[in-house]
């Protein structure tokens, strides 16, 4: 399944963390702060407004399953990597020691 949409506002990474934590494939629009959740190979981003690039991205995609799954499974696999857990290790890591 591919899970295409636009993102208006930064809280629309939640939708493509949900869609990616189920292993679905997003096609979206670039929006601030995007590039700091995902990286190439993992999601695609178009720009605003740019339908045709997302139109032509979007078949070539549809036309690649296998491209598809791994895309997913990668993404998959940053969601899950999202726990609390991880998040205070990287806090005691890279806050701590400038306090």
């Amino acid at each position: 399944m591919l899970h295409a949409f636009t993102v208006i506002l930064a809280g629309g990474v939640t939708v493509i963390n949900d869609a990616a934590y189920l292993g679905k494939f997003s096609v979206t629009t670039d929006f601030l702060g995007l590039n700091g959740y995902y990286e190439k190979g993992e999601i695609v981003v178009v720009p605003k407004g740019d339908y045709k690039s997302a139109a032509k991205k979007i078949d070539h995609l549809m036309k690649d399953e296998n491209l598809r799954k791994e895309m997913a499974s990668k993404a998959q696999a940053r969601v899950n990597n999202y726990t609390f857990a991880n998040f205070w290790k990287k806090f005691e890591e890279e806050i701590f020691p400038l306090i």
